[in-house]
C-alpha cells in the first residue's frame, strides 16, 4: 500500500471529501521501517487473494445521525451487498434497507419494489464514500514498499481490535494541489500480525468514518444479471486501481 497503491487506489477516492482541518499527530508517529512497509505494501494484494470480506462500516453524517451497514464485499467482482441502517442522532434506527453497489453506483429497493440505481458520489457524500471505498481495498499485486517509505508512511501506535494486537498505521497524504478538499484527510489502516486490513479509518471528521473487515474469503453477491449491469453502467469510471 504504497504512493501508487494509496494515492492510487484509495486516494483519488478518499481525498474528495469535505475537507476538515488535519487531525494532530499521533505522539508517537514515526516514519515505517522497511519491515512494516513490506507488509503495508502486501494489504491490498492479501485481501485480493481472499476475494472478499464481511464488511461493518459506520458513517457519521453531521448533524443527522450515523449510517451503519452490515454486509459482504467481493472483491474479484467489485460487488457489495448488505443491510443499511440510518440511526436518528439518539441512537433510534429510523430507516432500514437493502443496498447493492458497485464501482460506478448503487441500488436500493424503490416505492415500486423495483431496483432503483444512483451513481455514486463519493467527494459529496460520506456513505458514498464509505461504500465505494470498500471496493477498492484489493489489488491483483503488491506494491513497492520504498515508495510507501518515501511517501512517509507512519506507524502510529499499537493496540488492539476485538481483542486481537495490531498496529495502526497512517498511510500517504496527497498534497492541496492534488485534492480538491481543504487540508489533506488522514487515512489510517490498522493491520493483524499477519499483515491482514483489520479496520480501515478515513479520518475526514471527528469521529471518524470507520471500516471492519471480518471473514476474509471467497464472497458471492446474490444480484441479477439485469442489476449487476445496470450497476456497471452508471457512473464514474472505476478506478485505476482496480486491474
Amino acid at each position: 500500500m504504497t504512493a501508487r497503491g494509496v494515492a492510487a487506489v484509495l486516494t483519488a477516492l478518499l481525498f474528495l471529501a469535505g475537507g476538515c482541518a488535519e487531525p494532530p499527530a499521533e505522539p508517537t508517529a514515526r516514519i515505517v521501517s522497511s519491515d512494516e512497509a513490506e507488509r503495508l505494501a502486501a494489504v491490498l494484494f492479501l485481501n485480493h487473494d481472499a476475494g472478499g470480506a464481511h464488511l461493518t462500516a459506520v458513517v457519521p453524517v453531521p448533524g443527522l445521525g450515523v449510517s451503519q451497514i452490515e454486509a459482504i464485499v467481493d472483491w474479484r467482482d467489485h460487488l457489495g451487498d448488505g443491510e443499511l441502517v440510518t440511526l436518528a442522532p439518539d441512537g433510534r434506527a429510523i430507516e432500514r434497507q437493502r443496498v447493492v453497489w458497485g464501482l460506478r453506483s448503487f441500488a436500493t429497493v424503490g416505492q415500486k419494489g423495483d431496483w432503483q440505481v444512483d451513481p455514486l458520489q463519493p467527494d459529496r457524500n460520506p456513505l458514498h464514500l464509505a461504500l465505494a471505498t470498500s471496493l477498492r481495498l484489493a489489488s491483483d499485486r503488491p506494491e513497492n514498499p520504498q515508495l510507501l517509505i518515501n511517501n512517509d508512511a507512519s506507524w502510529l501506535r499499537a493496540d488492539t481490535l476485538s481483542g486481537t494486537a495490531v498496529d495502526v498505521f497512517s498511510g500517504p497524504r496527497v498534497g492541496d494541489g492534488e485534492a480538491r478538499a481543504q487540508g489533506a484527510q488522514q487515512i489510517h489502516y490498522w493491520l493483524d500480525h499477519e499483515g491482514r486490513l483489520r479496520r480501515l479509518e478515513i479520518r475526514n471528521g471527528k469521529p471518524p468514518i470507520t471500516l471492519d473487515l471480518s471473514r476474509l474469503g471467497r464472497q458471492r453477491v446474490d444480484a441479477e444479471p439485469a442489476l449487476r449491469e445496470r450497476l456497471a453502467a452508471s457512473g464514474a469510471s472505476p478506478s485505476p486501481g482496480t486491474r
